[in-house]
Formats: structure tokens, C-alpha cells, sequence
């Protein structure tokens, strides 16, 4: 998880936290939530738990970095695991496009990759 100043983004995930001196930007051009409701309803998982999982990875904020420089973006995807994930879609995707993070993210919920997200939590 990150935590998203006006200055710094601080990264929470590491023992000792680590200082990204890039301030994280919105692109207002970006309708998130119209993004994950319709990518929610097109691999049919849950919205609200997407958003709750991207608010903790991100803080809904687009191009954030976190995991010693590794995660990148609103599902703080690592490249790796992005293109592994995306490949299995058959598009030719981009790990810095936020609409392709939510996206992967959906899919990938909607095809059990949950526990690739420090936040998810599986409900008992």
C-alpha cells in the first residue's frame, strides 16, 4: 500500500519505508470508476471489491510507484506479473495504461490471480 502525499508517495509494503521524491498526479482525463464499473460487469466481479483493492494498492491515484520501485499504478501491478496476466487475454495491452490495469486487474480477479494484490483478502 501506498500512502500518497503532495510531495512524496511513501511506500508502506517494505520493512523500511522507502521515499519516491515523484509526486503522484491524477490524470483527470481518466474516469476510473466508469472504468471499473464496466470492467467489473464485463468479467463479472465484484465492483466494490475491485475498488477497495485499487484504493489500497493506490489510493486511486494513476501512476504511483511502490515496492522498491517494482509496482507501478492503480492495481500496483509488477511488469511481470502484468504481461502474464494480460497475455492470457489475447490483447496486446500496456502496463503504464490505466484503463489496461483495470482491466488486467478484472480479469485477472475473474480468473484467480486475487492473491497477486497485497491487499486482497479472501473472504472466510
Amino acid at each position: 500500500m501506498l500512502i500518497v502525499g503532495s510531495k512524496y508517495a511513501l511506500a508502506t509494503l517494505s520493512p523500511d519505508p522507502i521515499i519516491y521524491e515523484k509526486p503522484a498526479v491524477q490524470d483527470e482525463s481518466i474516469n476510473i470508476e466508469a472504468l471499473l464499473k464496466k470492467y467489473s460487469e464485463q468479467y463479472a466481479v465484484s465492483y466494490e471489491e475491485m475498488k477497495r483493492v485499487m484504493m489500497c494498492e493506490s489510493g486511486g491515484k494513476v501512476d504511483v510507484v511502490g515496492d522498491g520501485g517494482n509496482a507501478y499504478g492503480l492495481f500496483q501491478f509488477w511488469e511481470g506479473t502484468f504481461y502474464y496476466i494480460a497475455s492470457r487475454t489475447g490483447e496486446d495491452l500496456d502496463w503504464k495504461n490505466p484503463e489496461h490495469q483495470i482491466k488486467v486487474a478484472c480479469y485477472g480477479f475473474a480468473h484467480g490471480f486475487q492473491p497477486h494484490w497485497t491487499c486482497w483478502k479472501p473472504i472466510k
